[in-house]
């Protein structure tokens, strides 16, 4: 039937989540039938890619065809610029709008930097380097592994590769992807070397190795800057806390129970990503923090973030601050933190 081959075109272009999409698509059909389970795998097809409607890049397109589309786009956000650019020498402002609804329309954020207080000069230069990286092919592709890698990874959630049970943390298929995108960074340090005023010749990679992109030194740079905060606040008189803020259970899509993971009910009804659980954690400190500047407290420390096994992310916090000051910080967490539900 018509159906089977519209569902057989969807799943042939997502093939390392193609059996999880069909998983998915069997329960919703069993549980609501076909209609529903027809129309939500025509939305998860009309969420994985970029580009317009002739010329598509599928979020499990191979990293060739990938370049080969950011190529083409950059070089017709160029094409197009040059075009308006010379039809409207005293008009540069049509270029730049007509470049940003080019971009916008691949399904990419035109890449405008603005800051407080910018001056006239400042800000039309900002419009001129977003105009630059959006003829950047390099540009293209950071931006497209980017969105796609986040696409990719919302659905896999969705259809429940990412749990203790299956994909801890992350999926599997952005687990690959993230070692590819590894060995690539690897492969170009490698082949660049540094020399330095002695004449000693070293390649980028041995270099990044003694520097803070090596896991193992930054887990010392954390563990020195922990103990450094510990004396510091031993010296002002201040005590430490270890605080937790997670999020409601509505940001999670698996849950936990008996040594088995299940679906959490309604999460289908707002489908929240990782992304807008760190937005909720980070709106939710900005207004703990602004209660702190009202009542004059003063608090220094640090955070890590860390995520659930669906993926989910939590704060770990160690706060300084007096300690009579120690019961109005934690009620005002705690009451910001409760609000929600």
């Amino acid at each position: 039937s018509e159906d089977n081959k519209v569902r057989r075109a969807i799943l042939s272009r997502y093939r390392p989540i193609s059996g999880a999409i069909a998983a998915e698509y069997a329960r919703i059909y069993k549980a609501q039938g076909l209609r529903v389970a027809q129309a939500w795998i025509i939305r998860i097809d009309s969420e994985l890619f970029l580009g317009d409607e002739k010329k598509r890049l599928y979020a499990c397109a191979p990293d060739n065809e990938l370049k080969q589309w950011c190529e083409l786009r950059a070089h017709e956000c160029q094409r197009s610029f040059n075009d308006d650019l010379g039809a409207n020498v005293d008009d540069p402002e049509l270029a730049m709008m007509n470049a940003r609804a080019f971009v916008e329309k691949q399904g990419l954020k035109w890449p405008l930097k603005l800051k407080r207080n910018m001056s006239e000069k400042d800000y039309q230069l900002a419009w001129i380097q977003a105009a630059a990286r959006a003829q950047d092919a390099k540009w293209w592709r950071r931006q497209s592994r980017t969105v796609l890698g986040r696409k990719r990874e919302a659905v896999a959630r969705e259809v429940r590769l990412v749990s203790a049970e299956k994909g801890l943390y992350c999926s599997n298929v952005q687990l690959a992807s993230r070692k590819r995108q590894a060995q690539r960074n690897r492969e170009l340090l490698e082949a660049l070397e540094a020399e330095n005023q002695d004449g000693q010749v070293f390649t980028l990679d041995q270099l990044a190795e003694c520097g803070l992109g090596n896991p193992r030194n930054r887990f010392a740079e954390m563990i020195t800057r922990s103990k450094g905060n510990d004396l510091i606040a031993k010296e002002l008189g201040f005590e430490g806390w270890m605080i937790t803020l997670t999020t409601p259970s509505r940001f999670h899509r698996m849950r936990k129970g008996n040594n088995q993971c299940f679906a959490v009910k309604g999460w289908d009804k707002e489908r929240l990503t990782p992304k807008d659980a760190q937005d909720y954690l980070q709106e939710l400190w900005e207004c703990i923090r602004a209660e702190f500047s009202r009542e004059s407290v003063r608090f220094f420390g640090f955070r890590v973030v860390e995520p659930h096994h669906d993926g989910t992310p939590h704060w770990h916090m160690s706060i300084y601050c007096l300690p009579e000051d120690l019961d109005f910080v934690k009620n005002t967490i705690r009451d910001y933190a409760l609000n929600d539900s």
